[in-house]
Parts: C-alpha cells; sequence; structure tokens
C-alpha cells in the first residue's frame, strides 16, 4: 500500500475523530458573509494536538509542519469562500483545520478546479481532500 494511501485513511479516521472531540471545546463559526477574521472563525482554535496522532505523523509532515488540503471551493454550504473572498469556510474546511489541529499542524487550503483533486492528490502537491466526493453515475 503506498504510503499516501495510509495517510489517506488515517486521516480520515482522525478528521472523524477531531470532529467528535473538538465540539465540546470549539469556537462557533461565523456565519457566511460576515466580516470576522479566520481567527474568530476558526473552529480548530481551541483544539489542542493528540499525542498518540501526532506519533503516528511521518518524520516528513512533522518537518515540513502543514498539511495542504485540496478544495474546489464553490460548493456551499459545505465548502466555499467567506465574503472576505479568501477565507475558506463550510464543513469540508471545518474538519481540515480540525484534522491538522489534531495533528499539531498548520493547514494551508488551495482552491483548485474539482477535477484536479485527485491528480494533484497523486502528484504530492496536495497531502489530502476534504471534499464530498461521489463515484461517477451510470448513464
Amino acid at each position: 500500500m503506498k504510503i499516501g494511501s495510509k495517510i489517506l485513511s488515517t486521516t480520515a479516521a482522525l478528521a472523524v475523530v477531531a470532529t467528535l472531540t473538538a465540539c465540546g471545546n470549539a469556537s462557533v463559526a461565523s456565519p457566511p458573509g460576515s466580516s470576522a477574521s479566520s481567527n474568530d472563525s476558526d473552529i480548530a482554535a481551541n483544539v489542542q494536538p493528540d499525542p498518540a496522532a501526532v506519533k503516528l505523523l511521518p518524520q516528513s509532515y512533522k518537518d515540513k509542519g502543514e498539511l495542504t488540503v485540496a478544495m474546489d471551493l464553490h460548493y456551499p454550504p459545505t465548502t466555499f469562500l467567506a465574503a472576505d473572498n479568501k477565507t475558506p469556510i463550510g464543513l469540508n474546511p471545518d474538519i481540515a483545520r480540525l484534522l491538522a489541529a489534531k495533528l499539531g499542524l498548520k493547514v494551508e487550503f488551495g482552491n483548485v478546479v474539482f477535477d484536479t483533486i485527485i491528480p494533484g492528490i497523486q502528484g504530492d502537491r496536495y497531502d489530502f481532500t476534504a471534499t464530498t466526493m461521489s463515484p461517477p453515475r451510470n448513464g
């Protein structure tokens, strides 16, 4: 199994854990269209790294200090930009923020066209995606 696949599996599991454990400690995100700064709307602001999760991280991620996440930020309410047209908001960016916080890393968002997300991950331009995806429909 490729290391990227292992990391994607691990990050998916950690995203669920981070989401569930952060709910009681997180600040409430500002509503769409508000003028709050990214710090005011950061759901992960009070989330502390999980030592067990950090221990599982490959050294290259620890050295880099951040996760890069690919998202097409044009799909409200799950993934879109705030009124400032630069702050990613919605469920999927929140999951990415929570995951990075639990791993003790920063998160860098790449606003990309949906069709380039998987090739971008395969090409090592991004570490993962927290994007709503489904298999193509037949017909």
